[in-house]
Order: structure tokens, then sequence, then C-alpha cells
């Protein structure tokens, strides 16, 4: 990124602009945003936004969205009151790599694009390589770009296959789910689709700053022959990622490239050119696990932790606040924004959003905004903001007594900035959690360090004796965190 970590705002981009059409009570297309809401997204911290779903939209998978009855009671769940209309399409299902006329097309974005580059923000747009809709001009003029099936199969399976004017073609899937029903699948050992992944791709990077690429991990030569066997043909020599990014790296070497990535296969995508890959098992973790698996997991080399990309909300995954407690999702929140590595919020986790809404949905039930979590994010971002990049970040070591070993619910580490020293201890646990937080920094005796909490109410004082002999004791309620600071050289 060049400026800082990355912090990311995810923005379902159909939704975000129903709700801003019904706040300014007029339509509005990408060009018309009005200055205010960029304003937002300054004060919350954020340096990136991602939109999702600008891409146009299939007419014939909205039908399909439509009609799919199987996915009425999903729908109903986030959105008792739905209608037809309701229903835009799949922003993952795309038609062509045009922006949707619905925002405004590609002018549209060019003028938003500008609007946050004013604001020292980056613009991140979306690229599916797995599959595109069933009615892409690529079935009826490059049908060799897509895996193929037979009459038998689709009487068979209707399912999974799907019948055009140039052929029969699997659906889209990973190996684990079965497919959707909406779009055709890609074949990634094809030499012409490659080729085209580049053309599209490079006509994606003329427009914005970054690219996150949907389901990314799919496209690896042994998950991709696992998933469909010897129908995709022989096993090429090269990498789909490899040969993709490495052409646009020659034209556009600045834009970052973040894969969705799941199944512990962060670091092989990394070696294949990503910047960024999702940080699934983390958000597992927070979610399920207790503080020594969360220790276990950010024990990783800090070379690979700052390329994960951290998180607990996005748009496939419930809302974090239907899932945790206030006094936990805080604790989760300071850990994933806090780690070396990016950032990424969904919109609404910002405002204690509960209600998750369904993807195909373009319009989301109302709820009030939650003040607190609001004002929670803006402090917790606005610290975040000085985090770098790559920076000198370690663990440190908590010790406990004989008798109190709630030592163990603590996670604690330290950033090494230019004229501070940072340190967060969490209380990963329900329970008050007592410890002493080893300071891997030289302390003399006769020194009185004071420590600043981003949180707290006041500064406190501690001798430099008992921090350097038995370190730094904290006593933290259930979820409870520090995130302190220690200017350099100001010792007393």
């Amino acid at each position: 990124m060049g400026s800082g970590k990355l912090i990311l705002a995810e923005i379902n981009t159909w939704v975000w602009m129903d709700d801003l059409e019904k706040k300014y009570q007029k339509k509005l297309t990408l060009d018309q945003i009005p200055e205010n809401e960029i304003d937002d997204f300054v004060s919350l911290g954020f340096n990136a936004v991602w939109l999702i779903g600008v891409w146009t939209r299939s007419p014939l998978g909205r039908k399909i969205s439509q009609e799919n009855t199987g996915l009425y009671e999903d729908y109903s769940h986030s959105l008792p009151d739905w209608k037809m209309e309701d229903l835009p399409g799949s922003p993952y299902c795309i038609k062509d790599y045009c922006v949707d006329p619905h925002f405004g097309g590609d002018d549209a974005l060019a003028v938003f694009r500008k609007q946050l580059q004013n604001h020292g923000i980056k613009l991140f747009l979306d690229f599916v390589p797995n599959h595109v809709a069933q009615d892409h001009d690529w079935i009826a003029h490059h049908p060799d770009y897509f895996i193929a099936g037979d009459e038998l199969e689709l009487l068979q399976y209707p399912r999974e296959y799907f019948q055009s004017s140039t052929g029969i073609f699997c659906k889209g899937r990973d190996p684990f789910f079965p497919p959707w029903q909406d779009v055709a699948q890609l074949n990634a050992f094809s030499r012409g689709y490659r080729m085209e992944s580049i053309h599209v791709l490079e006509h994606i990077c003329e427009m914005c700053d970054g690219i996150r690429c949907d389901m990314a991990m799919l496209m690896l030569n042994r998950v991709f022959t696992y998933t469909w066997q010897t129908r995709a043909g022989a096993n090429p020599e090269t990498e789909y990622w490899e040969e993709v990014i490495t052409a646009i790296r020659k034209t556009h070497p600045d834009t970052v490239f973040i894969a969705e990535a799941y199944w512990d296969l962060e670091w092989d995508l990394l070696q294949l050119g990503f910047d960024f890959c999702y940080d699934k098992r983390l958000y597992d973790r927070l979610l399920h696990e207790s503080a020594g698996s969360i220790r276990q997991h950010i024990q990783a080399d800090v070379s690979f932790q700052n390329h994960l990309l951290r998180f607990i909300e996005n748009h496939d995954e419930n809302r974090i606040l239907s899932q945790m407690l206030p006094s936990q999702m805080k604790a989760a929140s300071v850990l994933a924004s806090t780690l070396p590595g990016g950032l990424m919020l969904y919109e609404g986790q910002w405002e204690g959003r509960k209600i998750k809404n369904h993807v195909l949905l373009g319009r989301r039930q109302v709820e009030p905004a939650n003040t607190e979590v609001l004002l929670f994010f803006k402090k917790l971002n606005s610290f975040v903001r000085q985090l770098p990049e790559n920076g000198q970040w370690e663990l440190c070591n908590v010790n406990g007594w004989y008798d109190n070993q709630s030592c163990q619910n603590l996670i604690a580490y330290h950033w090494n900035l230019a004229t501070v020293h940072l340190l967060i201890v969490v209380n990963y646990c329900p329970m008050p959690s007592q410890g002493r937080i080893i300071i891997p920094w030289s302390v003399n005796n006769d020194d009185n360090v004071e420590f600043e909490d981003l949180f707290g109410i006041e500064p406190f004082t501690r001798q430099g004796s008992e921090l350097a002999t038995e370190g730094l004791f904290v006593n933290l309620a259930g979820w409870g965190f520090h995130i302190l600071t220690v200017q350099k050289g100001k010792e007393k």
C-alpha cells in the first residue's frame, strides 16, 4: 500500500446505494455520492474502500435468483417483507466487467474514485476468476473457456449442468458444496481463458487501486484438478495466478491483490503474487476457540502475518453481534485490528448491525445505529492508522502464579515504533484474568514509566525496577483489554 496499514471498508454497493437514496430521498449514482459520506469513511480511519457488486449483473441470473424457491426462506430471514424487485441478481453472477448502469456506468465510478483519492482513500473492486453468468458473451463466442458436460449428465443432474446454444456446460462450484445455480464454470487450465483473464484484469486495473479476487484458491492447479478431475484437461506447468499476476505486474506494478482464501492455502497464494490473503483461520478461532489457540495462530513469522487480511465480519458470515456479546466483540476487534497485516470491516459492522443481509438482496432491514459501537470503532481505527504496513512486532511472554494460571487467557504483544512503544493486552475469556507481562524493551531500574491507555481514564506510572524484574501487572475483567502507549525517552 505504501501508506501504512491497510484498513479496508467492504461495501455492498447495491444495498449501500439503496440506503443513501432513502436517506437523501433521491436517485443516486456513483458520481453523486454526497461528500459527507466520504467524510464518514475518513472519520472511521479507512484508507481503502472495496465496492462489491459494481459489475453488470446478469438478467438471466436475476431471473434464476427470483425463481429459486429454495432460497425464499433465507430471503425472508434477512428481509421479511422482501419483494421480487429486491433481487437484482448476485454480485458474483457477472454479465460484463463494465459498471452496472444502475450505478451510472464506468464514468460514474471514475468520479467516485477521484472523490476517494481526494481523501487519500484507495478503491478496490472484484474479480471473479472461477465463473461468470450463464448468459455471458463468452458462452457464445468462447465455449472453450468453460468446463463442458454432455446430454446424459444434463438429464441425470439438471442442477449441475445447463444448456446454451453452444453446448452443455457445468455450473460453477467449489468442491465441497452444491453448484451455484446462476453461473457457468470457467476452466482454469484453458490457455485462451488465462489470456482473457489478463485482459480483464488489465481493464479492471485502469479503474481502481486494488483487486479482491473471489474464491482465489479454487484456481490452484491441485484444487482445480481435485474439483474437476480429467474434465479440465492436462495440468498446466504454471499456476493460473502466477501467470496472470506476473503479467499484470508488468503494466500495473502498484495494484494490490487480495485473495479470498480458505483451507489453509494462504501461503500458497502469497507465493504466487498476492499481497494479502483472508485470515479465515483467525476469524474461526476468535469465534470458537480460546486465547491459547489464538496465541498459537499468531506465532507465525511476522513476514507472513504482514500479508494476512484480518476480519471478524464479511458479507458471507453472520453479523458478529448476532454471535458475540458486545464485550467479546470489542476484544476480538482489538486483536483483529492491532495484529500485523491488513484489516477489513464490513459496512454496518461499525454501526453495530445484527441482521445478516442475504447477498442476493438489494435492500436490507432498517436497524438503528449503535452509538457506543460506532464511537468504539472510530477511536480504535484512529489508533490503528498509526500502525505501519511492515513494522517491528513481537509476542510478549505472560507469567502467572502457581495458584493462579488465569494468565493463560491473556494475549499480549508489542509494536516498536519510531517514538513510542505500543503494548496491547487482551483478556480473551469471560472471566477476570491476571498476569505479569514481560516487557520486551530495556527499562532502567531507576526510571518511572508512564503508560497511556487508549480506552483508559488517565495515564498510570510503574517503577522501572518492578517492570524490569517482574513485568507489568495486569488485572483485566472478562473480555477486557489495554492498548498502552509509552513515549520513548520520556521516562522519569
